[in-house]
């Protein structure tokens, strides 16, 4: 009786033993890659004054190029994305549609360059205050900072 029950549960393991998981493969999503913003702030507007400027330096540590597209805020003001140039010897400035940072590099945003631009302000924006500010990527990522006023 012991001889030929042994081949039954010989067959028995082998067989269970061979058997594929049926169950998928789980899809890994891919890792999105987003900026880093440093020494970040905006500057506090003079009394009467409907416009100000935010200054900032944001990291790219990904592989492939970024661009900011689009830039919102609890500032209640408009918000743009601006640059400047010298023109006819005069010092002008003018809107851009995003802000490229190339992979691996690093943009400022500093006073006399790129900086983003806050237009019709409606309140002043006092020394000591914070704010929120999102840098929208172009691949519609979100990057929520924190931006003291200065």
């Amino acid at each position: 009786m012991k001889k030929s029950l042994l081949p039954i549960l010989l067959y028995s393991a082998i067989a269970n033993a061979s058997v594929p998981s049926q169950a998928p493969a789980p899809i890994e999503k891919p890792k999105l890659c987003t900026v880093q913003v440093t020494d970040q702030y905006v500057k506090a507007t003079l009394e009467g004054s409907k416009s100000t400027a935010a200054y900032m330096k944001i990291l790219n540590p990904c592989e492939n190029d970024i661009s900011i597209n689009l830039i919102t805020s609890d500032i209640p003001a408009v918000i743009e994305i601006h640059d400047m140039k010298h023109e006819n010897n005069i010092m002008k400035m003018f809107k851009i549609r995003s802000l490229n940072i190339p992979s691996k590099g690093t943009v400022e945003l500093k006073p006399g360059g790129k900086h983003i631009m806050f237009l019709d302000l409606k309140k002043s924006l006092i020394a000591g205050e914070s704010h929120m500010l999102t840098l929208v990527q172009n691949d519609n990522q979100g990057l929520n900072i924190k931006i003291p006023v200065k």
